[in-house]
C-alpha cells in the first residue's frame, strides 16, 4: 500500500505508468479489471508513444501504476461540454479541447 492508503481503481480511469522500455511515467487509463484466485488484476492500456497504445497487466498495488491526482472524468462518463485532452498528431502535443457531441 502506498503510505498505508488503498486505492480504490475504476474502469477507464486515467492513470500514470511506468514504462522501462521508454524510461517514463506515461498516460494510460484501465481498460478491464478482472478476479481471480490470486485477487485482482488490472489490464492497464497506456501510451508511451502517441498513437502507439500498449497493455500491461498489474496488481492493484503495483509501484508502477499511479492515479492521476486531479479531477478527472471517465471517458464512459464523457457529454457535450465535457473538458478533455488531445493528442495532435501534426504538432506532436497535447492540447485542452472540450467535447462538442458524444455518439454511443
Amino acid at each position: 500500500p502506498r503510505n498505508g492508503k488503498t486505492i480504490k481503481w475504476r474502469m477507464s480511469q486515467p492513470v500514470k505508468i511506468w514504462s522501462q522500455s521508454a524510461n517514463k511515467w506515461c498516460p494510460g487509463e484501465i481498460s478491464y479489471i478482472t478476479q481471480d484466485a490470486d485477487g485482482y488484476c488490472l489490464d492497464v492500456r497506456y501510451w508511451a508513444k502517441p498513437q502507439l497504445p500498449k497493455a500491461k497487466y498489474l496488481a492493484p498495488l503495483s509501484e508502477c501504476l499511479r492515479p492521476i491526482s486531479t479531477n478527472y472524468t471517465c471517458r464512459d462518463e464523457w457529454a457535450s461540454g465535457s473538458k478533455v485532452e488531445c493528442f495532435s498528431n501534426s504538432q506532436k502535443r497535447w492540447y485542452k479541447a472540450t467535447v462538442v457531441d458524444v455518439i454511443r
